[in-house]
């Protein structure tokens, strides 16, 4: 993945809250699929899944199938994967209901 010098802000429309926007610029092949570096290769199964959720998240780059993540991930995996969706949602709350991951 490239890196474009250009980063701006952005602001949830449902918390209010402002974060900073990246832009990057994708690689891909022929075909239109996503380049990937020889160390994105040379993680688990689980770990690119991980890689993917977050560039689905945070970039809006990749398809992402929350199905065949879910099937790879052990437990400590899928607590990393609820880490990053209440990251990426801003807050460690859910309706009222506090999260505390260990």
């Amino acid at each position: 993945m490239k890196y474009k010098d250009t980063s701006y802000f952005e602001t949830d429309e449902e918390t209010g809250q402002e974060y900073q926007v990246i832009d990057c610029e994708v690689e891909v092949d022929e075909e239109g699929k996503e380049i990937r570096s020889e160390a994105y290769y040379q993680l688990s199964s689980g770990y690119r899944k991980l890689v993917d959720l977050a560039t689905n998240l945070f970039n809006r780059h990749n398809d992402f199938n929350l199905m065949d993540a879910l099937g790879t991930w052990d437990d400590a995996l899928f607590k990393v994967f609820l880490q990053v969706v209440l990251i990426r949602k801003g807050n460690r709350e859910i309706n009222g209901l506090a999260i505390h991951i260990e």
